[in-house]
């Protein structure tokens, strides 16, 4: 399997930049954030060369993450020849989409395909404000790019395009890798299938990274579980994150999963990173967080794998963060509002 697992939102638009640049015949990407600065601005130039070149560019963009870039990417890549669309726009209130995905529905993906043949999928934003931030990203090629065309030809068509998305054929080879496409209001929850799946066939360890910890009781339940059949069960979280409600709420559910033994690491700088590793043979990279938002109204895309390479670098990320995080220590004393804060967040969850 050919692989690259960048550990950082720069390094991994370097080699995305790469790629783009190299492309020959189409460039399909999908973003949840994409800023109007000077790193986006650089993208936006790169593109426009590229559709000016001749190369397909389709570029779908989140209407409530992106939407400092409504008005302006779309006419500037259009007169090029490129394509702009927005998900599940805000506005009109009419759109018509919305009977299909209602308000709530977003898409978090940070998906890119380039020339059916190489695809990059992570957490990685665009924009220079995350310049800093530890992220997972994976550059990876073979069958599973396949996978990743085809579930932006879905998106494209559900944001209104029409144009056709080139699939690329199937090779004749084995697969250490899969595709997880996570839709919500799908009949069964890919996301849901698979953490439940991976959690009760782990043997000796779980590792999970996110920067957010506001986990459905079915994920509570599942890890608490795994803690009683003698898994070590690891959390690797941001000491604080960018939404301080959220890192009032990371406390909270690491006080609670301290309770039935697992472990909390609080890495001093942020880790938006999303990753699951499983008994050292098993691990995930992908676009969703440990909430409810990730599992129940997002669009998420992640990869599970069993590459054996794969495998050992994500194992060697992990263990590097815990190496210098700090491990969760209960408030002492206990006072009331410890109690409240419990219940207000548990109630809250679902909408987190």
């Amino acid at each position: 399997m050919k692989y690259r697992l960048y550990t950082n939102s720069e390094r991994a638009w370097n080699a995305m930049r790469e790629a783009i640049t190299n492309a020959k015949e189409s460039i399909y990407w999908e973003s949840y954030i994409f800023t109007d600065d000077a790193l986006g601005r650089a993208f936006l130039d790169l593109l426009k060369a590229k559709a000016a070149a001749g190369v397909r560019v389709k570029l779908i963009l989140d209407s409530v993450g992106s939407f400092q870039v409504l008005s302006s990417f779309a006419g500037e890549l259009a007169a090029r020849g490129a394509e702009v669309l927005y998900f599940n726009r805000l506005l009109p209130w009419w759109n018509p989409a919305r009977l299909r995905m209602g308000w709530f529905m977003r898409t978090h993906r940070k998906l890119l395909v380039l020339d059916g043949k190489v695809g990059f999928i992570g957490g990685v934003n665009i924009g220079g404000k995350y310049r800093r931030w530890h992220d997972l990203q994976l550059e990876v090629r073979g069958n599973v790019v396949r996978s990743f065309a085809r579930s932006f030809a879905k998106s494209y068509r559900m944001c209104g395009g029409s144009d056709r998305i080139a699939i690329p054929p199937r090779a004749l080879t084995a697969a250490d890798v899969a595709f997880l496409d996570h839709w919500p209001g799908a009949r069964k929850s890919v996301l849901k299938q698979y953490y439940k799946a991976a959690c009760a066939r782990a043997k000796k360890r779980i590792v999970i990274a996110t920067p957010y910890f506001v986990p459905h009781h079915w994920l509570m339940k599942e890890l608490k579980r795994a803690v009683r059949r003698g898994v070590a069960v690891e959390m690797v979280l941001p000491r604080s994150t960018d939404i301080r409600v959220l890192d009032i709420a990371n406390k909270v559910f690491a006080g609670l999963g301290d309770k039935a033994g697992l472990k909390f690491f609080f890495v001093p700088d942020m880790i938006h990173a999303k990753a699951l590793l499983i008994d050292d043979t098993e691990g995930m990279v992908g676009s969703n967080n440990i909430d409810a938002r990730s599992f129940d109204y997002n669009v998420e895309s992640s990869v599970s794998f069993r590459d054996e390479g794969m495998v050992k670098d994500l194992r060697g990320v992990l263990e590097h963060w815990k190496s210098v995080a700090k491990p969760y220590a209960p408030p002492e004393p206990r006072r009331w509002y410890h109690a409240a804060l419990e219940l207000l967040f548990k109630l809250a969850q679902p909408i987190l």
